[in-house]
């Protein structure tokens, strides 16, 4: 639902798996590379000749994190701290057990926790009211219009 908007709206593409974004260090010197589970990049921010498969040297501008099983709350959380380290303007973790999504934005101290039945809206794609229930079910998402 995210890249079909941000294709629309000419903000740029948000990618749903694939590549590696270098958080620090160059391709030849990889010093921490992460790989979210989904991402997002602005357009200007986007290389002719990228390749979504490939790595990417900097951060996303949105990273997703999905909690699984096997992963810690630690571990997720020191991926999300390294991403708004490395300028990522906002993470989202999403923990499917209990159907909520935690908000990270850089430019705020702690998170957001929104449950199904919430919306919220982000400075990333201007307009679009992101519905927490559409997350976990798959469907679509609304778009704010002026009263």
């Amino acid at each position: 639902m995210l890249d079909e908007y941000a294709v629309v709206h000419k903000l740029g593409r948000a990618f749903p798996y694939g590549g590696r974004y270098i958080l620090r260090g160059v391709r030849d010197d990889i010093v921490v590379a992460r790989q979210p589970d989904a991402s997002f990049l602005r357009a200007e921010r986007i290389p002719v000749d990228f390749d979504p498969s490939g790595d990417f040297e900097g951060a996303p501008d949105l990273a997703i994190e999905v909690a699984s099983p096997r992963q810690s709350n630690p571990k997720l959380l020191r991926k999300i701290g390294e991403y708004l380290e490395a300028e990522t303007e906002e993470a989202w973790l999403i923990d499917p057990k209990r159907q909520q999504l935690f908000r990270f934005r850089r430019d705020m101290d702690g998170n957001e926790i929104y449950k199904v039945g919430d919306t919220f809206e982000t400075p990333l794609f201007p307009g679009l009211i992101i519905s927490v229930a559409d997350i976990f079910n798959g469907g679509k998402t609304q778009v704010a219009t002026e009263a």
